[in-house]
This record gives structure tokens, sequence and C-alpha cells, in this order.
């Protein structure tokens, strides 16, 4: 399914090189690093999971809930179709 169901859009296919993907994350793990963002990422990464691991225990106990807010849940895992 497409992110943006009841938009017609053209896509945009872009393919970064190689070169450039290397070059983008070299500089972001140099910013990381350079403003001592390390921990507050990795807290970052696990309370996004730890939502995410919520979301999917209140919808195995809550089901009726995608069918409530369907519009919410298109487009990702917890989409009906």
């Amino acid at each position: 399914m497409a992110p943006y169901p009841f938009y017609k859009y053209d896509p945009i296919h872009w393919r970064p090189s190689q070169e450039h993907v290397e070059h983008y994350q070299n500089e972001f793990s140099q910013f990381i690093q350079d403003n001592d963002l390390e921990d507050e990422l990795k807290q970052a990464r696990h309370d996004i999971l730890k939502k995410a691991d919520d979301l999917d225990n209140l919808l195995t106990e809550q089901p009726s809930l995608r069918e409530q807010y369907k519009k919410i849940f298109t487009g990702t895992k917890h989409s009906l179709n």
C-alpha cells in the first residue's frame, strides 16, 4: 500500500551512490560524537521501541481500535488492508 493512498502523486526515485551514503553516515557519526549525543540517541531509540511494543500490546488487547482508528494506521503494519 502506498503511504498516502488518498493523494495522487508521482513517486520520487532517488538512489544515492554508495560513496554518498558512506559520507553521510560518517558525517552523522561525527556529529553525534562532537555533540556528545550517544547516550541521548540510545535512550531515544529505547523509548521509541518501548512505545511501539506498548502499541502492539494495546492493539492485541483491544483489536477494535484498529478499525476505530483505521485512517491513522493506514500504511503501517497495523493497517487493516
